[in-house]
């Protein structure tokens, strides 16, 4: 019976063993991954948040009703910007710019013929 229990001892200490090593594997990966992720990014009110950053990226419009689909279509692939909903209720599409065209995409689409008004995201400057 002895014999037994010593056994039994020294294979659950092994379980634990690996138990551990894995657990501190794992909790040495989580704290990497969280290390690497950026605490904060400050909005335009001063706030926190990587989704108010995000959102800066997106622009209200609404196109001059004589606005072809095609003249639409080249316009956005001149602005580097995508229609990602839209006509809502109001008739306004929901437009998303791509990193390189979100500094001055809007302020740059408000001069076009085909586009009626441009408004900016509220958490955007």
């Amino acid at each position: 019976m002895r014999q037994f229990l010593e056994r039994c001892g020294l294979w659950l200490s092994r379980q634990a063993a690996f138990t551990l090593v894995t657990l501190l594997l794992f909790l040495g990966i989580a704290a990497g991954l969280w290390k690497g992720m950026p605490s904060h990014v400050h909005t335009k009110e001063g706030g926190r948040g990587v989704a108010a950053v995000a959102a800066c990226s997106h622009a209200s419009v609404d196109f001059v009703p004589e606005a072809t689909s095609e003249a639409i279509k080249r316009l956005l692939r001149a602005e580097d910007a995508y229609i990602v909903y839209g006509p809502d209720e109001f008739g306004a599409f929901q437009l998303r710019f791509s990193e390189r065209a979100r500094a001055d995409g809007p302020a740059r689409l408000r001069t076009a013929p085909a586009i009626e008004m441009v408004q900016n995201h509220t958490a955007c400057p």
